[in-house]
């Protein structure tokens, strides 16, 4: 005897030979992609590594150098003795010539402390600092000058 098994209706055992065909496919019935499938996919790029905390900038003690007087650029440049008596020395600066006296202040801030054989004798008060210019001494001048 045979075995009928029952099959869906429209198939058969032959293989799909006699199959039903199926309708045809219209643009109209595809339904438009939602992605191209031929396009790779890119994962999106890892997050940026969260940043470290910047640093605490180092707050110690600096370094602060010790004050100094002005730096002092004149020479001796000549010396005479006025009618009243009163020494002058002339000292040759960086931008001009001037006379001094006991007293006098020069641009840097120094004052003429002193008028001695040996030198002028400058004070800078703000740093209680002081300097010589020093003078050639008497006999040399005379030699140079040929005063005996």
């Amino acid at each position: 005897m045979a075995d009928r098994t029952e099959h869906p209706a429209g198939a058969t055992d032959d293989g799909g030979r006699h199959a039903k065909p199926l309708p045809p496919v219209t643009r109209g019935s595809l339904e438009k992609a939602s992605f191209d499938p031929f396009v790779g996919v890119q994962p999106p790029p890892p997050a940026p590594p969260a940043a470290a905390p910047a640093p605490k900038p180092f707050v110690g003690p600096l370094y602060v150098p010790p004050p100094s007087a002005p730096s002092l650029n004149y020479r001796y440049l000549g010396q005479m003795v006025d009618p009243a008596g009163q020494r002058l020395v002339y000292l040759a600066g960086p931008q001009k010539d001037v006379a001094v006296s006991v007293g006098t202040r020069l641009d840097e801030g120094y004052v003429v402390e002193a008028i001695a054989e040996d030198g002028v004798r400058l004070h800078y008060a703000p740093l209680d600092a002081r300097v010589v210019i020093p003078l050639p001494s008497s006999a040399g001048v005379a030699q140079l000058s040929g005063i005996r």
